[in-house]
């Protein structure tokens, strides 16, 4: 038994935070690492010691085993720790350790050899009897050759993936060059091989996975099953377990089959095998993850098992404590992942500054996090915020707890999926169990409308909100040179911006609250209260609270999981005004603005080429997914203004776009 004294995270984020906390509490001492442009990041203020790699290219950093061994060696450390994602299941990492004098918290390189590999895996899964999904294998061009003959739809995979990177669904052959060509980008970028699997895809399908715990003596128990079936761009964002969906008999098929995957090939440390369940409950082996899930934490909530520590023990040489059965299920998990995206563009990645969060003082539930107030979130990696975790007693009270918890938690200043998680949680589907793995590609027109109408009716409600802060508070901001000459005492009036739209207010101050008028339409506005940061006023018989941050000029007002920015131009506005003939409407270039961050890796059209409304423009990846620009009118490609490989910054001027050859004129201000 050899005993770990000093740890090495190679990762970084909510995962090397939650490492360090579980390694601290052991008494190990932890070192972390970071690339400049995550300095802010939690990881680094926890660890003990933080070790800053110069070299800000993730094949340098991240994704260079041999950088890691480099780091750990020169601040003696005993072990290392991978997390998940990046080199967590590169065989040749723990090779190297092992060939360095160091423990790889993980399984054998022999074990990720045969289990991190999709074909080795499932051809080995099939010949011990347990049912696998056909498919082939191969670099983009031998795919181009055969996957054309398989029975669509398919779906490509990285061959070295995880974490919903690389993944498209196919329901054509006509369309399988394109995604075989992005799959193959995105896996080289992200996993540093370029080769991908295809196999069959399955309508209304469900994703279930077991959780493995092996030790070096050829002990291994399963640690039940956790569901993760709602997904946008094949990466999960809920997880609960135990799954809602099986029967008592397929629960115990498929445990009995992931510990007989797991025995066979002696595995050590905790894996994850990943099955897919079609609607008669038959299930197939997809794959396993020999390493960390970053849903782990729904399964310690319902086990009461600190998997991280269970990692460690491993790797130290220590037996598993338990027998199988002592394993019991204990109440209802689930977890909810926030990520910085926009959900009304295709869940697109966004980068940002955290301006502030409320993470930690939300109490009684579990939050995994690495975010800080005025931290900027890099581009360079995966967007997600935070998971937060619930336990109760039932699938129903787990519900309730996680839909108040999102109703709680605020991040300001950039932009999220919080609402849109909320607005999930808290709806009849999700309550009923109507899930499976495309549901939210099916429903998120549904969805996105149900959000811009949520946010259309609190139009008013945020514009009060406003008002009272900026105008009807006692304590005038001492930043606002308007509130200190008292500019609303000659001017009751105010036009906030909400979403885009001008709502208009107007006030009287009675003394038992506010004769109010919005729109034009009469209200009266009682029980009001600003003690920063909150906001809180009786408005058509409710009572609000809300939190606001005010913050360069803008306030911030936080409701039902939305963040919004809201500004007037009510004081000394200035707006010019251009008169545009419908004939300049009919004419008028297009500008064609980056909408995030990224790296531009595809160009599609160079000057003068005819393109249709629809056309692929150029692709951007940011934060390892790649971004489709399309084109939103017809006609001809005026000026490219990039190149491929350019690192573009959001609205920065990519191309112009004419609906015609004509020159425009352009018209002058009137």
């Amino acid at each position: 038994m050899k005993k770990i004294s000093r740890l090495l995270i190679a990762n970084r984020g909510e995962i090397a935070v939650r490492i360090i906390k579980t390694a601290k509490q052991m008494g190990i001492f932890t070192v972390s690492v970071y690339t400049r442009n995550d300095e802010a990041s939690l990881h680094v203020k926890f660890a003990d010691k933080a070790v800053l790699l110069e070299d800000d290219h993730l094949e340098n950093t991240f994704l260079s085993a041999k950088k890691m061994i480099e780091v750990a060696l020169n601040e003696q450390c005993d072990a290392i720790h991978p997390g998940y994602g990046f080199i967590s299941e590169n065989p040749e990492f723990p090779r190297l350790c092992v060939e360095n004098g160091l423990i790889f918290i993980g399984p054998t390189a022999q074990s990720m050899e045969l289990l991190g590999n999709k074909v080795k895996a499932r051809s080995f899964v099939k010949s011990i009897g347990v049912p696998v999904i056909s498919g082939i294998s191969g670099s983009v061009d031998e795919l181009l050759e055969s996957a054309k003959y398989l029975d669509f739809p398919i779906m490509i995979k990285p061959l070295a993936g995880g974490g919903g990177k690389g993944i498209f669904v196919v329901n054509q052959a006509h369309d399988l060059p394109e995604y075989l060509q992005k799959a193959g980008r995105e896996a080289q970028n992200y996993f540093n091989n370029s080769k991908l699997y295809v196999e069959h895809y399955f309508e209304k399908a469900r994703h279930i996975e077991v959780q493995l715990l092996g030790d070096q003596f050829g002990n291994l128990i399963h640690l039940y099953e956790r569901e993760c079936s709602l997904q946008r761009r094949f990466q999960k964002i809920f997880e609960e377990a135990p799954s809602p969906t099986i029967s008592e008999k397929t629960r115990k098929n498929f445990l009995d089959a992931a510990v007989k995957i797991g025995k066979a090939v002696g595995y050590q440390s905790a894996g994850t095998i990943e099955f897919l369940v079609d609607r008669n409950e038959n299930f197939y082996f997809l794959e396993m993850n020999t390493r960390i899930q970053v849903e782990h934490g729904v399964t310690e909530l319902i086990t009461g098992i600190d998997l991280v520590k269970e990692q460690l023990k491993i790797a130290s040489g220590e037996k598993l404590e338990w027998n199988q059965n002592e394993i019991a299920i204990e109440g209802h998990a689930i977890e909810a992942r926030i990520y910085a995206e926009n959900i009304y563009n295709d869940f697109m990645p966004v980068q940002g500054k955290i301006l502030k969060q409320n993470l930690d003082q939300i109490k009684g539930v579990r939050i995994d996090t690495h975010i800080a107030d005025n931290m900027i979130l890099p581009q360079t990696y995966d967007s997600l915020l935070a998971k937060v975790l619930v336990k109760d007693k039932n699938r129903a009270g787990g519900i309730k707890k996680l839909a108040e918890c999102l109703g709680q938690t605020e991040i300001f200043g950039i932009e999220n999926n919080l609402a849109y998680l909320l607005q999930l949680v808290i709806g009849d589907d999700f309550k009923n169990n109507l899930f499976y793995t495309k549901y939210i590609e099916k429903t998120h027109n549904e969805s996105k409308g149900n959000l811009l109408k949520l946010k259309e009716e609190s139009s008013h409600v945020l514009a009060i909100a406003y008002t009272l802060v900026h105008f009807i508070q006692t304590k005038k901001d001492p930043n606002n040179v308007w509130e200190q000459i008292g500019y609303q005492r000659l001017k009751n009036e105010i036009n906030v911006q909400v979403n885009g739209k001008d709502v208009y207010l107007s006030w009287e101050k009675r003394a038992k609250g506010i004769d109010l008028s919005v729109e034009g339409n009469g209200f009266s506005l009682s029980d009001y209260q600003i003690n920063e940061p909150f906001v809180s006023f009786h408005f058509e018989n409710q009572k609000y609270q809300l939190s606001y941050l005010k913050e360069n000029g803008c306030t911030y007002v936080h409701y039902l999981g939305m963040s919004i920015k809201l500004t007037s131009n009510s004081i000394l506005s200035e707006s010019t005004i251009v008169k545009k003939s419908k004939k300049f409407e009919n004419n008028r270039e297009i500008k064609i603005n980056s909408p995030l961050f990224g790296r531009v890796v595809v160009i599609h059209v160079k000057e003068s080429d005819r393109i249709k409304k629809g056309d692929v423009l150029m692709v951007i990846e940011a934060m390892k997914t790649e971004n489709t620009i399309l084109s939103p009118i017809s006609g001809f490609v005026e000026r490219v203004n990039i190149r491929q490989n350019e690192q573009v910054e959001e609205g920065q001027l990519m191309a112009l776009i004419l609906p015609s050859k004509k020159i425009v004129k352009k018209l002058e201000l009137n």
